[in-house]
């Protein structure tokens, strides 16, 4: 990769000494587009200066799309990612949980035939850890579950998970385990 002489702000960050572009590149977005489109993009934003790449577990696939993108520059880049813990056990529990078959809220099995929220659905035992009360005990969210009794197994939604995952499965587990706490 060719990069292009561009002036832009810099910023340092902490005592770290890491000096980066003021505005750095947000990799939430390229959840939604192919890997060779998120390559154009991410080469594009570094050849015009960008040395801040953002992204976090929960992006589904943006973390792998930046690295095999910008593998060439990786020793001039800095990438950023988080993860939602508050703690050492919780850290430790969102890995174990990343190893395993769990929907990453990215869409693609949308929309569904039986108008289930799938994104939600398939995570709702893990948002009722980490939400309010008021995002998961709402008529809205009890309105949004109960289409799970919908679910046909049609099969569109695994056969647009890109991690292959049995999208119906995870939707009625949860279902079972958001009843219960309506109880």
């Amino acid at each position: 990769m060719e990069r292009q002489a561009k002036i832009m702000d810099k910023v340092t960050l902490g005592s770290t000494g890491i000096t980066v572009n003021k505005n750095g590149f947000g990799a939430l977005p390229i959840q939604r587009i192919s890997e060779g489109e998120a390559a154009a993009l991410l080469i594009k934003a570094y050849d015009n200066g960008i040395n801040f790449f953002d992204t976090a577990r929960g992006y589904t696939d943006s973390e792998k799309k930046i690295g095999l993108s910008l593998s060439g520059v990786r020793k001039k880049i800095y990438i950023a990612t988080k993860t939602p813990a508050a703690n050492d056990h919780a850290f430790w529990e969102d890995i174990a949980e990343l190893s395993g078959d769990f929907c990453r809220g990215c869409g693609y099995c949308l929309p569904c035939p039986a108008k289930i929220c799938i994104p939600i659905a398939a995570r709702m035992s893990l948002l009722m850890k980490r939400s309010p009360e008021s995002f998961y005990l709402g008529k809205e969210a009890r309105e949004s579950m109960a289409h799970v009794e919908d679910c046909t197994d049609c099969g569109h939604c695994k056969a647009h998970c890109p991690y292959g995952l049995d999208a119906s499965k995870l939707v009625r587990e949860n279902w079972e385990k958001f009843k219960k706490i309506m109880v």
